[in-house]
């Protein structure tokens, strides 16, 4: 009961504080916010290259096809033009409105049908943005409509060596439909499961990188108010007189690391709230792992904090050092841009910090989609720091 008290205390002696409230929840929020605007946001923004189309065979039943196959490109994102626009493709690829452009003549679909080879005229610049992309993606979709057209001449004579077809033309247009069709549903699916980089249920946006980031940060940053706790105490000699009290000095420690625990669970209650609701991070999907990297971050972080108010012997240090952790630690441990992009030592750096092991767990969650047990290894981490810095605190924590 002792420790409950005094954990109690902790609370309403930071609850009084206003700049707390302010650095716990509202701080945090805003950058979320704002964080994740740049990174795009929610929105799922369309990445493909421009290209520009000049169909001048629109009823042709081949061309029909050729261009359904680029709409349905990743790549490439179709733009169509008037015959009359010709003439400004290269200015528009040149500033950077188009990184190509395609003309397809006219009669090209009669003209493959009666087996000649008519000339379909690609624009890009190679050495361009996006240009030799554009180049691989239009001769790819090219090559499967004439693989297609090939496969249905030999499904033709294979037909006509039984009985003569009326419609040639119709017949090889029906097969090269058929073909396509068969080509984007193939018979045999490999289902694959992403390790390392992967989507959540809604797809990637840039609040599944800066909630958790912003929770790592401010979680750590919002120990200033608990650390700054016990240095007053030891100035005022406020724990010298809890020693002639009725309570331990472990019940004294294990009290004001309850106090910070449980502030910083309800700070990352609130953030997680707020980021399945509003910034829609699917939290939820793995509740339980979700629950239990939440409690392992408010351990680390309670233990965390009460080494900072160990060691601090002044209010300004008890500032300087979790500021100097929040800045360190979500710097290197990927808080504030994703740890896949950088290098592989600055990767492997950043895992020796627990705030890489935080991301990771509740990436895994929200970001990769993977079940419960992709959080037991960074929940394991976190809590051998969350140790290492409580017997660390317990080893330096003076009385007066």
């Amino acid at each position: 009961m002792n420790i409950v008290t005094i954990a109690l205390k902790d609370l309403k002696q930071i609850a009084r504080d206003r700049m707390s409230l302010l650095f716990l929840v509202i701080m945090p929020l805003a950058f979320t916010f704002l964080m994740g605007l740049l990174f795009g946001g929610n929105q799922q923004t369309d990445t493909r290259l421009n290209v520009g189309l000049i169909n001048n065979d629109s009823q042709g039943s081949l061309t029909q096809t050729l261009t359904g196959l680029l709409e349905n490109s990743q790549t490439i994102k179709v733009v169509d033009l008037t015959p009359a626009e010709e003439s400004g493709i290269s200015d528009q690829i040149n500033s950077g409105k188009l990184a190509g452009a395609l003309i397809i003549p006219g009669s090209y679909s009669n003209d493959l049908l009666n087996e000649k080879n008519p000339q379909i005229q690609i624009i890009a610049n190679p050495s361009g943005t996006g240009g030799q992309t554009v180049l691989t993606e239009l001769q790819a979709k090219i090559s499967q409509l004439l693989g297609a057209l090939e496969t249905g001449r030999l499904s033709l004579q294979a037909y006509e060596s039984q009985k003569p077809v009326a419609d040639p033309h119709a017949y090889l247009a029906d097969a090269v439909s058929a073909s396509i069709l068969a080509w984007q549903d193939p018979s045999i699916h490999i289902n694959s499961e992403p390790v390392s980089v992967g989507a959540n249920q809604s797809g990637f946006s840039g609040y599944v990188q800066t909630s958790p980031g912003m929770l790592v940060q401010f979680a750590i940053g919002g120990l200033i108010g608990a650390a700054s706790v016990l240095v007053l105490e030891r100035r005022n000699r406020t724990i010298s007189r809890l020693l002639i009290a009725p309570v331990t000095k472990a019940q004294i420690i294990l009290g004001h690391l309850l106090g910070v625990t449980v502030m910083v669970f309800f700070q990352e209650s609130i953030l997680i709230l707020a980021g399945q609701f509003f910034f829609k991070v699917n939290y939820f999907q793995n509740p339980v792992g979700t629950l239990v990297m939440m409690l392992v971050v408010a351990l680390f972080c309670g233990s965390l904090g009460l080494f900072f108010g160990a060691i601090s012997k002044k209010p300004e240090q008890a500032i300087m050092w979790p500021l100097i952790a929040m800045f360190l630690l979500t710097a290197l441990g990927g808080a504030w841009f994703p740890l896949d992009i950088t290098s592989q030592a600055f990767y492997t750096v950043g895992h020796f910090t627990p705030g890489a092991w935080i991301m990771d767990g509740f990436q895994n969650i929200i970001l990769r989609g993977l079940g419960f047990s992709s959080i037991l290894l960074p929940a394991a981490i976190i809590m051998v720091y969350a140790v290492l810095f409580f017997g660390l605190a317990v080893w330096r924590f003076r009385f007066e």
